[in-house]
């Protein structure tokens, strides 16, 4: 079994863009509530709250809660799934001694996304169009063709834009014999790659070419009233340009794995401690630019 994600962007109007930030804030507002309440079972009671107590608690409580009534069923348990796996992730840290990382309460501007466990409940995609249960029919910029079965579909938010990231089970891939030759890869800091054959790849840096813009956008928001609009506003400024710099590195990054996977049989990459590297104050911002974990995997999993 092997699992694709595909991601569009989806073209909402103005109701569309409200209901979708409804239906977000309600999904934050139950992880922090669910947060709150496993937190509270601990400190009085010392015991753990499932994921399943939870999920029973949700159906009991929509009854009652208008909010809770008109997010989707399964929607709510994906987010309950989310703040599950957290606590899974924080354990697993505990126990192997590395930094726990426990789960904290959700501001607006770090939740950003909404999980459908399942294909057909509460959301459908169809062709281009996208049925979202109390939000309607948005269409979808479906740039190439989803392949297999739709698993689970997630509305996220990004800047002001909204995507649908579609998950599907495309079946076992047939392995086909590779007599293409192999290199090695050596990433750094003055150049994005180097080849094992001499060859280099540029670094573009991104980031550097938006510091500037990027600057007095922080600074704009410095200066804003910490409750007000414009605040909010000039804080989607720093954001959209935070999302168009991912945008580039990330674009970037698959041109020259999908170059490096059409022309080489086998790919070895180097193998670097990047959160050891980004420790260094005077280069993390740089080594930051380059993307290297993402490289690597881009490549490996293309590979």
């Amino acid at each position: 079994m092997c699992f694709r994600a595909y991601k569009f962007r989806l073209w909402t109007n103005a109701s569309q863009e409200r209901e979708l930030g409804i239906m977000l804030e309600t999904h934050r507002r139950l992880y922090n509530f669910a947060l709150a309440q496993r937190e509270w079972f601990y400190e009085e009671w010392q015991i753990s709250c499932s994921y399943e107590d939870q999920a029973g608690w949700f159906t009991k409580e929509r009854k009652k809660n208008p909010y809770f009534g008109r997010i989707n069923s399964q929607s709510a348990r994906g987010t309950l799934s989310k703040l599950d796996k957290g606590f899974q992730n924080f354990f697993r840290r505990v126990k192997a001694d590395q930094k726990p990382g426990y789960p904290r309460f959700k501001s607006g501007d770090r939740f950003n996304s909404v999980l459908f466990p399942t294909h057909g409940n509460g959301i459908r995609l169809k062709a281009n169009r996208l049925r979202v249960q109390h939000v309607g029919t948005i269409r979808v910029c479906l740039h190439r063709e989803v392949e297999g079965i739709i698993k689970t579909l997630c509305l996220k938010r990004e800047a002001d834009k909204w995507f649908l990231v579609v998950t599907s089970d495309i079946g076992e891939i047939p392995k086909v014999a590779n007599i293409l030759p192999a290199v090695g890869l050596d990433v750094g800091l003055t150049h994005f790659a180097t080849l094992s054959n001499g060859e280099r790849i540029a670094n573009p840096r991104f980031l550097k070419d938006e510091l500037p813009k990027l600057r007095r956008a922080q600074r704009s928001v410095a200066r804003k009233n910490k409750r007000g609009n414009n605040r909010r506003k000039a804080k989607r400024r720093v954001c959209r340009i935070h999302a168009r710099v991912a945008n580039l590195r990330r674009e970037h990054q698959h041109k020259v794995s999908n170059d490096l996977i059409s022309r080489y049989g086998k790919i070895a990459v180097e193998s670097l401690n990047v959160q050891g590297m980004i420790k260094n104050d005077r280069l993390a911002r740089a080594i930051s630019d380059v993307g290297l974990v993402k490289l690597r995997r881009s490549t490996h999993l293309q590979g």
